[in-house]
């Protein structure tokens, strides 16, 4: 993804050209993602590059994105941004039925950016549902972001402890699914470690990440958080091993 982006006219390039129409389908969806992502932090910096500049980034990043997914409509919200247009610079309020699967999440990703999490939920937990009976690997990222926005949830705003408990349930269902579809990703093991943290469950947390260090002994973020744990189980020679690792 990174290195078709160095060239304009990435789609026209032989290494492109020479992917089955699935891989293409897959690596559209993932630039798109990528400078959709990329253009909002240029916004949200735009202060210290200058408003110019920032708006020039965002235009150069929008003629990389594939002619049928400029049409999205995260897409169009982004340029409305820009452009100051009379076009919506939100979402609704509900994910529109007759929305493509791919508009739906790229809008999450959107309102996610803009920390906008409740809304941002409902489009992932929709493109979750809508994907359902694929095999798209939008399928697991609609519901890996669907747990970080229940987990960020439960610490934001005024909720009762049985909101924040059912949130909470939410990014274990969510993150559990992540597993199943995809047992290699050590983020998935690592972020359901901090849920189980959040709800007390400290043998459960701790067991998460453990796995998430066998799949990636360069996480370190996964030890800091293990030994966290331990210190909290009052397991100190374990959590003084964990560090020195």
């Amino acid at each position: 993804v990174f290195g078709v982006l160095e060239r304009d006219d990435w789609l026209k390039s032989a290494t492109f050209q020479a992917l089955d129409p699935d891989e293409q389908a897959q690596i559209e969806e993932d630039v798109t993602e990528l400078l959709l992502v990329q253009s909002l932090d240029t916004l949200a910096d735009a202060g210290q590059m200058g408003g110019y500049r920032a708006n020039m980034s965002v235009l150069s990043n929008f003629t990389k994105i594939p002619p049928q997914h400029q049409r999205t409509h995260a897409v169009q919200m982004l340029m409305s941004k820009v452009n100051s247009s009379p076009g919506p610079t939100r979402a609704p309020a509900a994910p529109p039925g007759d929305w493509d699967v791919f508009d739906v999440y790229l809008t999450g990703v959107l309102e996610a950016k803009e920390k906008r999490d409740e809304t941002a939920r409902l489009y992932f937990k929709a493109a979750a549902e809508r994907c359902k009976e694929t095999d798209r690997p939008l399928k697991f990222w609609a519901h890996f972001q669907l747990a970080d926005c229940a987990y960020r949830l439960r610490s934001q705003g005024t909720r009762s402890s049985e909101a924040v408990d059912r949130l909470l349930e939410e990014a274990v269902r969510e993150y559990s699914a992540c597993i199943v579809l995809r047992s290699e990703f050590a983020w998935s093991y690592h972020n359901l470690g901090l849920v189980y943290r959040a709800q007390g469950k400290l043998g459960e947390a701790a067991k998460q990440f453990e796995e998430a260090i066998v799949r990636d002994a360069k996480l370190s973020t996964a030890y800091s958080n293990l030994a966290a744990v331990q210190v909290e189980q009052e397991l100190f020679d374990e959590a003084e091993q964990t560090c020195t690792q």
